[in-house]
């Protein structure tokens, strides 16, 4: 791919570019740095068609890996081992994102925010949905940041972003709750690291205040993380008691001990079936 933006020369690609500078910023307000990473619009090892979520370290079950020197290594060891495919669908992942947001604060942990980190070279072409994704996030403690690499026109982030306008969802019926996106154009200020700092977290803290005031939840002398239930943990056993009075819950496990990229029931049913290399997901 020595022409992609997933170049395997590493000096040439973006991407790799701009997880190291943005991911650096960012990185520095992880109180523990473990960074669960997903990739969209590919074609994993053992499926026909292209995944719009799924773990790049290929367990979806467990897809943190540590530092953003972690992320780069997993990209980059797995560059070669992807079919990179359009369409560019932003939804799963956001979906995925919001539900782990929500996991913890169903569980009362109401003293962590998460941030998501979208890098994209593409148009979206699912746009109704991730609005409706992005919607249902927004009453949630969670920040979208988007950055676009290569020359495409992103004029449409410009919509997600929705400074002027706010964000409305034709399924949900109703406005987001508060602006969480901010889209930042990567080739704007590549060469400029204190411009690419001061325009990532441009919104940030006014979007962590606004839902600390929403949600009545003091900002000065916060405690620490607090350590509540493991969502990967509650996902892995609602997969193995899907399969437990099948028979299936022993191979279920060890399935999930060997690592499965994506969360998707059908898939996963068909691996147990017929074995994780033969599947043909459609």
């Amino acid at each position: 791919m020595p022409n992609s933006l997933h170049s395997t020369n590493l000096q040439k690609n973006q991407y790799v570019q701009a997880i190291r500078a943005i991911g650096d910023i960012l990185q520095e307000y992880d109180s523990d740095k473990n960074i669960p990473v997903f990739g969209f619009g590919a074609k994993v090892p053992g499926f026909k068609s292209a995944s719009h979520c799924f773990a790049l370290n290929g367990n979806i079950f467990a897809p943190e890996v540590h530092t953003i020197d972690g992320v780069l290594n997993t990209y980059t060891k797995n560059l070669t081992k992807l079919h990179f495919s359009g369409p560019t669908n932003f939804s799963e992942v956001i979906r995925y994102f919001g539900d782990f947001a929500y996991w913890h604060v169903s569980n009362g942990l109401l003293f962590n925010y998460f941030v998501l980190l979208i890098i994209t070279d593409g148009q979206i072409t699912d746009m109704e949905y991730t609005i409706d994704e992005i919607v249902r996030c927004s009453g949630l403690p969670v920040s979208i940041i988007i950055t676009g690499v290569g020359d495409e026109d992103f004029r449409q982030m410009d919509r997600l972003d929705a400074d002027t306008n706010p964000l409305y969802s034709k399924r949900l019926e109703k406005y987001a709750v508060r602006d969480i996106v901010q889209f930042v154009p990567f080739n704007k200020f590549a060469g400029n690291p204190q411009e690419l700092a001061r325009e990532t977290l441009a919104e940030l803290p006014k979007q962590l205040v606004d839902y600390m005031t929403a949600m009545k939840i003091p900002t000065t002398a916060l405690p620490g993380m607090v350590n509540g239930p493991d969502f990967y943990t509650l996902r892995q056993n609602e997969f193995i008691g899907r399969f437990a009075n099948s028979g299936m819950g022993d191979n279920a496990t060890q399935l999930i001990r060997v690592g499965f990229p994506v969360m998707d029931i059908e898939a996963f049913a068909n691996a147990l079936k017929f074995g994780y290399q033969n599947i043909l997901h459609c």
